[in-house]
């Protein structure tokens, strides 16, 4: 019978295929808060990552942008995975919906709907693409298993989009990943348990019910942007949800194949991770350990 530190050991190495994602594992330890990985990519920049039992990721996104193809239409993204249908089992249109009121003498509002594209789901492995005629997404809903499954499905994915809508240029790529972290009650100081969270000035009273807050952050030493969101939901049965929303992103590359676009993706995969560790603290990772 292995022990539950070796079983934790193989689950994070597992984490890590040299054929999809350019890293050697070089070492691993286990401490309190998680096994760590080390894991070097091809031009020697270590990566560092945690697998952690119980991860609090709830959907996890990749967005490709693109310039559309002038033939592609809302109407037409509907064969675009015709051939899969058991993969993707259900279907259902998107309509972007348009409203508009206007004032003086008469006083009258209008509203409008078109098609804008095409929503798939297989809602017993949790899975939802979207496709458009300037944009493909495909979502991992909870329970998320790990990059090296969710990456491949995506690209497979995007390659039949790509081939059947033949897009013009790439325009953006994105990773997002939307995290619910459960605090217990009581909480005596929200930085107890992140590093980033809003600070209310001391002449005012502490207590707080809800929050939603959200930061910009160029990274000027990779060329993408990070958005940042947190919000504090009404607190439930003995705890306060937590959410925790990291989109990192870049339209200012120029994507030319699809090998830049999938090595960005995996460099987001990365900064992505750095991000949660530098947000949360050991109270945290204690609760998803």
């Amino acid at each position: 019978m292995e022990d539950s530190e070796t079983k934790l050991v193989k689950a994070a190495l597992e984490t890590f295929d040299a054929r999809k994602t350019s890293l050697v594992v070089s070492s691993f330890r286990v401490a309190e808060s998680g096994c760590v990985v080390i894991a070097e990519t091809k031009s020697g920049m270590l990566r560092r990552s945690k697998k952690y039992a119980h991860a609090p990721i709830t959907e996890a996104i990749i967005e490709v942008r693109v310039t559309p193809n002038p033939e592609t239409t809302a109407t037409s993204c509907k064969t675009v995975f015709q051939g899969i249908s058991e993969q993707l089992p259900e279907m259902s249109e998107m309509l972007l919906m348009q409203a508009q009121i206007s004032g003086g003498d008469r006083i009258g509002a209008q509203a409008t709907q078109q098609l804008a594209g095409y929503v798939w789901n297989n809602k017993e492995r949790g899975q939802v693409v979207t496709v458009q005629p300037d944009r493909f997404s495909y979502s991992q809903l909870a329970p998320y298993d790990r990059w090296e499954t969710f990456c491949p499905r995506a690209r497979d994915l995007w390659e039949t989009y790509r081939a059947r809508t033949s897009p013009q240029h790439v325009v953006r790529v994105a990773t997002r990943f939307v995290n619910r972290i459960e605090i217990p009650l009581p909480i005596t100081d929200i930085e107890d348990y992140f590093r980033t969270a809003p600070r209310i000035s001391p002449d005012m009273s502490q207590d707080l019910s809800g929050s939603f807050m959200q930061l910009h952050l160029p990274q000027k030493n990779s060329g993408c942007i990070v958005i940042l969101t947190q919000a504090i939901l009404n607190p439930e049965e003995g705890i306060v949800p937590f959410i925790l929303d990291i989109d990192v992103a870049d339209q200012s590359s120029e994507f030319s194949t699809d090998e830049i676009i999938w090595e960005r993706l995996e460099e987001f995969r990365w900064r992505k991770n750095d991000i949660f560790e530098a947000c949360i603290t050991d109270r945290v990772r204690d609760l998803i350990s």
